[in-house]
């Protein structure tokens, strides 16, 4: 079958038919979107095209005007930029700013040279200088689309309403009306906080915990504390009443401190072991005791 009359029927087929029912300012029938496509998409590109080349005579006018005025004839990349720089910020809402790059032919080996360089710059220039005189121009303004901006809300009747007044606040009661309920007062903190423990104690040179005296400990509530007064190793107390064992003891023998007296020798120990007459005096200790 000829593509044309197949496109054709579908046509026939879907016309009528309820499909694409979103309606932009027009019919929404599947035929009057595709008469739209077949028109307006080449219109309008024709529409930007004749705008572009509109663009580019006023971009030729204004610079034929700047070399008037000057009275001194720049360079043809300085004309190229000033006309490019022209079109980009009317048409294409360019920052004034020129490209990272410049145009092709710029980037051609020829223009690898000083003389390039310097063409370079002035095409860099002049976009700027064209930019600016088209921001001077009006002219982007007038590219811009107006929109119907938000909605305008009507009332029942089809009419959009009139301007809203002000409110007015009514003015404060100055009579006696009803009083407004106290606050409770704020609850106090209790006078006394709880009582903490005793710390403990910290230990001894002999590897023990120090003994706490008994006036250190606070008597349970309830109960009488026990008269405060100086503390005494012997202090008799609930703690340290225990039977005491008493160990007898007898004076060293000869052999005892012969064998203490080679041993302090030994370590090197300089005590009173090691002086010959602290040996005899405890020698004679030792020999009284034992005839007693």
């Amino acid at each position: 079958m000829n593509p044309v009359r197949a496109a054709l029927l579908g046509l026939a087929t879907l016309t009528g038919s309820g499909c694409f029912n979103a309606r932009l300012s027009g019919p929404d029938w599947f035929y009057h979107h595709a008469a739209r496509n077949l028109t307006e998409k080449p219109i309008a590109h024709h529409d930007e095209r004749k705008f572009t080349r509109m663009v580019e005579r006023r971009a030729k006018d204004a610079w034929e005007q700047v070399c008037g005025s000057s009275g001194w004839r720049h360079s043809d990349p300085y004309g190229h930029g000033f006309r490019e720089g022209f079109v980009d910020y009317v048409e294409a809402g360019g920052t004034g700013e020129p490209p990272y790059l410049p145009p092709f032919r710029y980037r051609l080996t020829k223009y690898r040279t000083t003389e390039g360089l310097r063409a370079i710059e002035d095409w860099y220039a002049g976009f700027r200088h064209g930019a600016a005189v088209a921001r001077g121009s009006g002219l982007r303004e007038l590219n811009y689309i107006p929109l119907p901006g938000p909605a305008i809300p009507v009332d029942a009747h089809g009419a959009p309403p009139s301007a809203p007044h002000a409110a007015t606040v009514p003015p404060a009661p100055t009579g006696s009306g009803p009083k407004s309920e106290a606050l409770p007062a704020p609850r106090q903190a209790p006078g006394s906080l709880p009582q903490m423990p005793p710390p403990i104690p910290p230990a001894s040179k002999f590897g023990g915990a120090q003994a706490t005296p008994a006036s250190a400990i606070a008597a349970p509530a309830g109960e009488a504390a026990e008269p405060a007064g100086p503390w005494e190793p012997n202090q008799s107390t609930a703690e340290n009443r225990k039977p005491v064992v008493r160990v007898k003891t007898h004076p060293p023998t000869v052999l005892e401190i012969l064998t203490a007296s080679s041993r302090s020798k030994l370590k090197g120990d300089f005590g009173s072991w090691q002086s010959a007459e602290t040996v005899a005096k405890l020698l004679r200790t030792s020999q009284l005791v034992r005839d007693q």
